[in-house]
């Protein structure tokens, strides 16, 4: 196939297989000679298709067929140096082609001392999956992973969803220490007069450059939805908030989002009693500029010890409660770096910025596992009766009594099988219920679903436990950990994939011919989908739990 100038989107594509043979006007020649370099450097079995396009920063090169992939796209120049723990900074321009055929770093995370070779603080790239024609604008769907701000990568296979007709991007974001730490001095230097919720911008300006860019690719910027599972999903919840994000997307995907409308530590000022995030930023060193000079692993180590320091025994820092911190296990505590009320990405607590109408009005997807918790607490010791009333009154004091009424057990089996629902109703339903009132009430359309089936050697239904099959990543024959897809899981992701296709493309889960039909989800009409061996419409039943945690809460 011939070489075209790209300055008009997917440009050029090269089949290595065959040499390109058109003659090309002068003003074109440089197009052709990065084209023949391609070739030269192309191994002779090599067959692969390269598409080149261009984006504001210069050419990428992706490869494939049917499904065009670009990986590691840089979206922000690297935040390293100087721009440690700064403000996301636009892409400089690069020069000739950037290949985009192999998955770009990851962001550091992990045992310090074991940091892998394919991490590194130069980690803000992205990766896109298109079947986009010429011309064509499809709709958009950005991944934004999970792993509790602190783990993850945008390493996904996007090619299934892209296969049926939306365009897929993937992003990775700081995480831990180094993209949600609070500093005086950082607050300082912001014009913003704000620190922290660095991986949160740097969401925010994955957003924008699809913005600018994703039309290139075959995407309509018109329609994005943002979706994500997890800390994922929580972002989804902080983005629906943040003013920075407005008009950047008209969807959002809400999978097992955690800790929604709980209590979040304030900048400088104690919120909820939660210590102040300025606070634990100076515990890792009282100037900035000395630890932009430290290695990745040592500022990583730093950030550890830190919170063994704030949160571990005898330590007196207080954090906000999260699934993550495995709160029911002796000696293992929660890190600090999480999103938070920085009073710049986030002008205002969750819960205030969506009760006064500041926040984002989007059709929404919202999701949710039957035992989210247990993830959390397979590994808990046996508690006693007496135990368990303790556990109640420190993370529930206003309804410890109606609590242990409404989660009943006098076993340790049953106090475990307790905790996990209390786990799973306060820590995801509670804030996925919330966002799916207001949206609603705002008059989007908003649907729900439970993910209610339990795949094949797992435990339960888990945390997050519905996200692989939305994705199409479950195939039959295939193996994570105890769990064997079959077939029937095979058959389920498929007309999962197809509902999720269906709400990026019209923000209406329910395709042609649907069975059954996913009801809409208002306040007055609380119905959701139940999807497991029977996916089936139901009324919503817990309403008087979501109002026991707003008594808790005070919202």
């Amino acid at each position: 196939m011939c070489v075209q100038s790209p300055a008009s989107g997917l440009a050029i594509i090269l089949n290595l297989r065959v040499p390109c043979r058109a003659k090309m006007k002068m003003k074109r020649k440089r197009w052709q000679a990065y084209a023949i370099m391609i070739l030269l450097a192309a191994p002779a079995a090599f067959a692969q298709t390269l598409v080149i396009v261009n984006t504001e920063s210069g050419l990428v090169a992706g490869s494939g067929d049917e499904i065009h992939v670009w990986k590691g796209i840089p979206y922000a120049q690297p935040p390293v140096g100087d721009l440690r723990w700064r403000a996301p900074q636009r892409m400089a321009a690069w020069k000739g082609i950037l290949p985009g055929t192999a998955f770009g770093q990851m962001c550091p995370q992990g045992n310090p001392a074991q940091l892998k070779p394919d991490m590194s603080e130069d980690c803000l790239n992205l990766n896109i999956w298109s079947g986009a024609q010429q011309g064509e604008k499809r709709p958009v769907l950005v991944w934004i992973h999970g792993g509790g701000f602190g783990g993850g990568s945008g390493r996904i296979d996007g090619e299934p969803l892209a296969r049926l007709g939306i365009v897929v991007v993937s992003i990775n974001y700081r995480l831990g220490m180094l993209g949600f730490i609070a500093h005086p001095d950082l607050t300082r230097e912001s014009p913003n007069q704000a620190s922290g919720n660095y991986g949160l911008m740097d969401q925010i300006a994955a957003l924008r450059w699809v913005q600018k860019n994703i039309a290139t690719f075959g995407g309509d910027p018109e329609r994005v939805t943002i979706g994500g599972s997890s800390a994922g999903g929580t972002s989804i919840g902080y983005l629906l908030a943040s003013p920075l994000a407005k008009g950047l997307f008209q969807g959002g995907w809400l999978d097992s989002a955690s800790r929604l409308f709980l209590p979040d530590p304030g900048l400088r000022e104690t919120l909820h009693g939660l210590t102040p995030m300025e606070q634990v930023g100076l515990q890792m060193g009282p100037h900035i500029q000395e630890l932009r000079a430290l290695s990745t692993a040592d500022v990583m180590k730093r950030a550890a010890q830190v919170a063994d320091d704030l949160y571990g025994e005898g330590g007196h820092g207080s954090i906000g409660l999260k699934p993550e911190s495995h709160v029911h296990m002796p000696n293992v505590h929660d890190h600090p770096w999480w999103a938070f009320t920085d009073g710049y990405v986030m002008p205002a607590e969750l819960y205030t910025m969506f009760a006064s109408g500041h926040f984002n009005h989007v059709a929404c997807l919202i999701g949710t596992s039957k035992d989210e918790g247990l993830n959390f607490t397979r590994k808990m010791l046996d508690l006693a009766v007496e135990g368990y009333k303790d556990y109640l009154r420190k993370y529930y004091p206003a309804i410890s009594m109606k609590m242990f009424a409404i989660y009943p057990g006098t076993t340790p089996v049953e106090i475990r099988a307790a905790i996990t629902r209390t786990i799973t109703d306060s820590m995801f339903l509670y804030g996925s219920i919330r966002v799916a009132d207001f949206e609603s009430a705002a008059g989007e359309p908003v649907y729900v679903s439970r993910f209610m089936h339990v795949p094949p050697g797992a435990l339960g239904v888990m945390h997050g436990a519905d996200a692989v099959y939305f994705r199409g990543d479950v195939k039959a024959g295939v193996t994570a950990g105890a769990v064997k897809y079959d077939a029937e899981d095979e058959k389920l992701s498929a007309e999962m994939m197809r509902r999720l296709a269906a709400f990026v493309k019209s923000f209406d889960p329910n395709p042609e011919q649907p069975s059954p039909r996913w009801p809409a989800w208002t306040p007055k009409h609380q119905q959701y989908l139940e999807i497991g061996e029977q996916t089936q419409p139901h009324s919503f039943q817990d309403q008087a739990i979501i109002n026991l945690y707003r008594k808790q809460l005070g919202q």
